[in-house]
């Protein structure tokens, strides 16, 4: 499933998890990103963010499976990025 940020819910990524649907979906930057583990990212690379990560708020809507972000900048625009796929 590909998808952008007006679909975004953080127990949608819990559920597509389960369900062993893959998914990439354009997150907004705001989204509250609890990381898990952080990924080594190529010196001078558009990408400046590799992590997993728990999405949203504790208590309120974070997710309960950690998904991979990835954030990256293209013309000075920074985008991010979640999904199940770790490699």
């Amino acid at each position: 499933m590909v998808a952008d940020r007006y679909y975004q819910c953080h127990k949608n990524f819990d559920e597509y998890q389960s369900e062993d649907r893959h998914f990439i979906i354009r997150i907004k930057k705001s989204t509250r990103k609890t990381i898990v583990t952080e990924h080594a990212v190529p010196e001078k690379s558009h990408i400046f963010l590799d992590v997993t990560a728990l999405l949203g708020t504790k208590g309120i809507n974070q997710t309960d499976t950690p998904v991979r972000v990835v954030g990256y900048r293209i013309d000075q625009v920074d985008y991010y990025v979640a999904t199940d796929r770790l490699i």
